[in-house]
């Protein structure tokens, strides 16, 4: 299965069902950028409106997404002159697991500017596609293709920063938000570079901000990826993640809050 169909629900009654596929965990629930995708994708699909490219998303997720049976319903709370926005929600036995704002908006005017500079990295075929596979690496990694330039799990480097180079191995179709939401959440938390063994981490908060797409991005090419963990303090760790297109230009940028299992 690939990714645009692992995360696209379809249309029932006057919600949507998402039946969450097998092989794309993270511990016992989806990871959470397929969780965020499902979401995104239905929000999406219920304002019908290109126009309105997603903005910016702030999801909660507050249970493992299981493999299986899950609703999302979709409310829009206002839709203005150029903004449109809507709460989505994800339940799995009648109990909520995930809730977000999905913020939708037109373009306002054709200015352009960044004031980060992206990540400075060899020729992405330059770069060995890394061994990600099998323990302890979680199971959703073996659809994703990994080329890291930095950022070596349970090493105890003092800098805890990841950069490399990201792409699904069988994307699907779609090149949308849903598409850069997973993207963006594909590599491994920053804070493991400074352990030496593993521990049990999930998605707590996570934010999407996004500031461009990906036209002109060929489809099978792989996306720039940088994060560095901020701090650390009580099991809970904050994380800044970029996403960029090869050619230098800030694709979105995904705050994140970890919950570290004792």
């Amino acid at each position: 299965m690939d990714l645009d169909a692992a995360m696209t629900p379809v249309r029932a009654g006057g919600g949507f069902e998402w039946d969450i596929p097998d092989g794309w965990q993270q511990g016992k629930g989806a990871f959470g950028g397929l969780v965020a995708g499902a979401m995104i994708n239905a929000g999406s699909a219920v304002l019908d409106d290109e126009a309105r490219p997603l903005r910016a998303m702030t999801l909660e997720i507050m249970s493992p997404a299981i493999v299986g049976a899950s609703a999302i319903e979709v409310v829009p709370l206002r839709a203005g002159s150029s903004v449109t926005v809507m709460r989505v929600e994800l339940r799995q036995a009648g109990e909520a697991v995930a809730h977000a704002v999905l913020t939708f908006g037109r373009d306002r005017d054709d200015s352009q500017w960044q004031a980060i500079d992206p990540p400075e990295l060899p020729p992405w075929e330059s770069v060995p596609v890394a061994p990600v596979s099998g323990p302890p690496a979680p199971v959703f990694t073996r659809h994703m293709e990994y080329r890291t330039s930095a950022g070596t799990p349970f090493t105890g480097t003092a800098v805890r920063e990841v950069v490399g180079w990201v792409r699904p191995r069988t994307p699907g179709a779609a090149r949308g938000a849903g598409y850069i939401a997973a993207c963006i959440d594909a590599y491994w938390p920053a804070s493991l570079i400074g352990m030496r063994a593993p521990r049990p981490m999930a998605t707590l908060t996570f934010t999407l901000l996004i500031a461009s797409d990906l036209r002109g991005v060929a489809s099978d090419a792989p996306l720039v990826y940088r994060a560095r963990a901020l701090a650390a303090g009580s099991g809970y760790v904050p994380e800044l993640r970029e996403l960029w297109t090869p050619d230098g230009r800030l694709i979105a940028i995904n705050p994140q809050t970890f919950a570290v299992s004792r």
